[in-house]
């Protein structure tokens, strides 16, 4: 379950980083294919190892967000992605046991 919540979490922050980098160039960003390279960095968090994908531009002005440039530990993120998606999450998914 542990790595499972790791990949799921991993590939949540790439995708926001690549949500960040497209507000910041101003239309859908192309990834690597288009000319625009990627750092690939390992982040520790509370699930162990996570490779993070962060997504550059050509002129390198691009200032990542949600995982800022040298950062090496989540600090607390995992709580509010999972807060975040548990909010998402139909309650019929989890059936109530009722008592009595």
């Amino acid at each position: 379950m542990k790595k499972l919540f790791s990949q799921m979490l991993q590939h949540m922050i790439n995708r926001s980083l690549e949500a960040e980098m497209q507000v910041h160039v101003g239309h859908e960003w192309s990834g690597a294919s288009g000319g625009n390279p990627r750092n690939c960095k390992m982040m520790r968090s509370m699930v162990g190892e996570l490779q993070i994908d962060t997504p550059r531009d050509r002129e390198c002005t691009f200032e990542p967000q949600l995982v800022k440039k040298r950062q090496v530990w989540l600090a607390g993120m995992e709580e509010k992605i999972y807060a975040n998606a548990a909010a998402k999450i139909p309650q019929w998914m989890f059936p109530t046991c009722s008592t009595g």
